[in-house]
């Protein structure tokens, strides 16, 4: 069973473990959607450009890569910008070229270069952030119709 919060999964487990005989609740996966996506990747590492003992950044780690990639001058509210930006356009399944192709303004060919950047940085660091564990296993299914069909037979129910 797939949910959107850690508190729903654990809430399920717990009724899971009411209802069924231990070996069978035991036996049942019960996750969120981000840590089906990291189980994802990290059996399929490989396939996604990473290394096998990747990292998942978290709010403040980002923060900071992209810190480094403004201005000194940039103020946090910048940082949020840029931030909200690339998780959006990761969350509409868009890359930076995506994004760059799609850019009309300035301000958006900007944002796009600074996306790019980041995705640099990150590969550069082994590293993915939260929106990478809902993109990347999307993206790797959508392009390889075996692997799909493989994670369809381990996730039957």
């Amino acid at each position: 069973a797939i949910t959107f919060t850690n508190k729903a999964a654990r809430e399920m487990r717990e009724r899971l473990a009411k209802r069924l005989p231990q070996a069978e609740s035991e036996a049942l996966r019960v996750s969120t959607f981000h840590a089906l996506g990291l189980r994802f990747l990290q059996q399929e590492h490989a396939r996604a450009g990473l290394r096998r003992s990747f990292s998942v950044l978290d709010a403040d780690d980002t923060a900071a890569l992209l810190k480094d990639l403004l201005p000194k001058a940039a103020r946090n509210d910048d940082i949020h910008v840029l931030r909200g930006a690339i998780s959006q356009a990761k969350n509409a399944g868009l890359d930076s070229a995506a994004v760059a192709t799609a850019a009309r303004s300035a301000r958006e060919h900007e944002i796009a270069a600074r996306y790019d950047a980041y995705q640099q940085r990150l590969r550069a660091y082994n590293a993915v952030d939260f929106d990478d564990l809902i993109r990347l296993p999307l993206a790797l299914l959508e392009a390889d119709a075996e692997l799909a069909l493989v994670w369809r037979e381990r996730l039957r129910y």
